[in-house]
């Protein structure tokens, strides 16, 4: 605990139950002393499933981490989400937050409406693209309330902008529109 980087000893994390998702916030706290000195501590556990997510699995809140403190950031508020390891950093106009959820998980509890993975990194809400730049092959990103662009990987390009209208599904086959006779 003592050699952790972080500035205080909590962490989110998703555990799977029966047929729900739980998420539970545990903070370790010395029992002694403050200075971390002796090795004794405990462990709280805390249910902050109703707080953030409804029984079908979607964010109602996103928890994110900024100091010492916890915020719930409405999904709205999300510019985007990007991977960093097993963790994420979400992006809002308010600034840049850790979470301590990865973005599979965000991914899963955000709105398919609203969210789409557009790189292996990043996860970005649809209703804050400001601009779609292509180059040839390649596609950015750039984001409204944000200097950032993000790259639009090759294999998700076509579903893209696909999905935001800039290119048409590709047709059915002919065969679905004859009818035997």
């Amino acid at each position: 605990m003592k050699d952790s980087g972080r500035q205080m000893s909590f962490s989110i994390k998703r555990m799977n139950g029966d047929q729900r998702d739980l998420f539970l916030l545990l903070k370790l706290m010395p029992l002694l002393d403050n200075s971390l000195a002796n090795s004794l501590h405990c462990c709280l556990v805390y249910d902050i499933t109703g707080l953030i997510a409804n029984p079908q699995h979607s964010f109602i809140k996103v928890p994110v981490t900024a100091g010492s403190k916890i915020h719930l950031i409405d999904p709205e508020e999300i510019i985007f989400v990007k991977a960093e390891n097993v963790y994420s950093q979400v992006v809002t106009i308010d600034g840049e937050f850790f979470c301590d959820l990865s973005l599979g998980v965000l991914q899963g509890g955000l709105s398919q409406e609203h969210f789409f993975r557009i790189h292996r990194s990043y996860l970005v809400n649809l209703d804050r693209v400001q601009k779609v730049l292509r180059d040839g092959n390649t596609v950015t990103l750039l984001m409204a309330d944000s200097d950032s662009r993000l790259p639009v990987s090759r294999n998700r390009a076509k579903a893209f902008l696909v999905r935001v209208g800039l290119k048409y599904p590709p047709p059915f086959p002919a065969a679905n529109y004859l009818s035997p006779v």
